[in-house]
């Protein structure tokens, strides 16, 4: 069976799809049902679902910015979406975040089984692309495990030095973990587990780091719109920059700009 996780708002939605949608008929297995998507995402290396079902807006963390994590993070995993016909212009937008379907919320019962029938020639296209993919690095990953490298010496300064200045270059672009890897060279699941290890950081909470950063140089240089900064340092989702920013900074992108402007800090 195919195992999914559902992240929803709503506890009738959620009650009524763990009730009344035949997960085991349609070869399915729901194991975990969340409230928001930091919740889902949290249980994802535990669980490694083939499937995550999302509801664009929740509090915390909507959909979408789970489905942007799920897909640098866990590409593999196949995402679906939950929409309001008033999110019809997200849900487009998703298919930037490898959503591969989306249902709309006022025919749920009828459209997710329909949807999950569909989904079942995806998950087996993707589970072969996944496991050829797992065969061709597979005398890597083993030599790798059975002869361990201490970081220090595998992972070298030099090679983190590669890592961040390949962050930095392609700060405006979707920047991947197989996009990283491929750059420098190295297993993705041991890149992100050895650049941990020798940095004490997570890899995509430096790359979000890294655009925050940026995105303060933009801003005190004053010559650009909120939105154009975005785009500047990939994150073209205005509302999913703001928040990054404010988990950052504690304050809006505008905000931000209003204080640079009180203070006469813009260069």
């Amino acid at each position: 069976m195919w195992k999914v996780l559902l992240a929803d708002d709503e506890p009738f939605v959620r009650e009524g799809l763990e009730k009344l949608i035949p997960w085991k008929e349609l070869g399915y297995e729901l194991d975990g049902i969340y409230r928001n998507g930091k919740l889902l995402v949290e249980q994802i290396p535990e669980k490694r679902p083939d499937l995550v079902i999302l509801d664009i807006q929740m509090p915390i963390m909507s959909g979408l910015e789970a489905a942007r994590l799920i897909q640098e993070q866990w590409p593999e995993i196949v995402i679906l979406l939950l929409t309001a016909y008033a999110d019809f212009g997200y849900a487009q937008e998703a298919i930037h975040y490898h959503v591969r379907s989306y249902v709309l919320k006022s025919n749920l019962l009828e459209e997710l089984p329909r949807e999950l029938k569909k989904m079942t020639g995806i998950l087996e296209q993707n589970q072969l692309f996944y496991e050829k993919r797992r065969e061709f690095l597979g005398t890597l990953e083993e030599s790798e495990e059975v002869l361990p490298v201490p970081p220090e010496e595998h992972f070298s300064d030099e090679l983190i030095g590669n890592v961040n200045h390949y962050i930095e270059e392609h700060l405006a672009e979707k920047i991947t973990l197989d996009g990283i890897a491929d750059a420098v060279h190295m297993n993705r699941s041991y890149l992100s587990r050895v650049y941990k290890q020798k940095t004490g950081e997570n890899l995509f909470e430096v790359i979000n780091r890294k655009r925050i950063e940026k995105a303060r140089e933009y801003i005190r240089q004053g010559n650009k719109k909120i939105y154009e900064i975005g785009y500047l340092i990939g994150l073209e989702d205005t509302a999913y920059f703001s928040k990054l920013f404010k988990r950052y900074e504690g304050c809006s992108p505008k905000e931000y700009e209003n204080r640079v402007l009180a203070k006469g800090e813009k260069k």
